[in-house]
């Protein structure tokens, strides 16, 4: 059984950028921390642009510097946030270890809600935790990949982290970053006929981004803020 723990659940944060609303998190790598979201959340972002963490039921201004993000489809952010907003708790960002089949974790804030734990948490909002499955891994054309998810996923969660268990170490790891859920198209009728109108529903299939080339961009550019324990 898995047991999301303080090493997922201190790291996950509530974000606003402009207009959208939606999920990030930390990672710690060679003793720096950078932030991850998803591309579509930030957009527009600029160096040394402000986005918004909530803290103790405010929206509080956080100065980033863009790490990476790329110009494919890929929706991933990495960001150098001023200030560490973590505790350095062991999360290895990888898939290795990861099995189709077995069940995998996604944190986020859907449609906003949130779980409030005062000090345990620091006075941050603890996000909600989703289960699905490891569907599919589908590496892509523009050598980013895919990892489709047997999962509900809901506005919000865009931007937080794909957590599992690998089976061979029995160690948490953080896969990827969510960016949605796959659509279908249903017609929609009036007085039971078919007009040219349809309506968005969500499949049931949750999309996410591995982390590997963010990683990989991080090594080249290691300007995240320096870790204090």
């Amino acid at each position: 059984m898995t047991i999301i723990t303080t090493n997922v659940i201190m790291r996950t944060f509530q974000i606003k950028y402009e207009e959208q609303t939606g999920t990030c998190f930390t990672l710690d790598v060679n003793d720096r921390q950078y932030m991850v979201t998803a591309k579509h959340i930030v957009a527009n972002i600029d160096d040394y642009d402000m986005v918004e963490i909530l803290h103790n039921g405010t929206w509080k201004n956080l100065k980033t510097t863009i790490v990476w993000l790329p110009e494919s489809e890929e929706d991933i952010a990495i960001l150098a946030p001023e200030l560490q907003l973590s505790p350095p708790f062991p999360l290895i960002p990888s898939m290795e270890g990861m099995c189709l089949g077995q069940d995998v974790y996604f944190c986020g804030f859907p449609f906003g809600l949130k779980n409030e734990a005062g000090t345990l948490n620091r006075n941050f909002p603890v996000a909600f935790i989703k289960k699905g499955v490891a569907s599919a891994i589908e590496p892509r054309k523009d050598c980013s990949t895919r990892i489709y998810i047997d999962g509900h996923n809901n506005p919000g969660f865009s931007g937080g982290p794909v957590i599992f268990t690998d089976l061979n170490t029995n160690s948490l790891k953080v896969a990827g970053v969510i960016s949605g859920y796959y659509p279908y198209y249903e017609p929609i009728l009036k007085e039971n006929t078919r007009t040219e109108l349809v309506s968005r529903q969500n499949a049931g299939i949750a999309i996410a981004y591995a982390l590997g080339r963010g990683i990989e961009n991080i090594r080249r550019n290691p300007i995240g803020v320096p870790i204090r324990e």
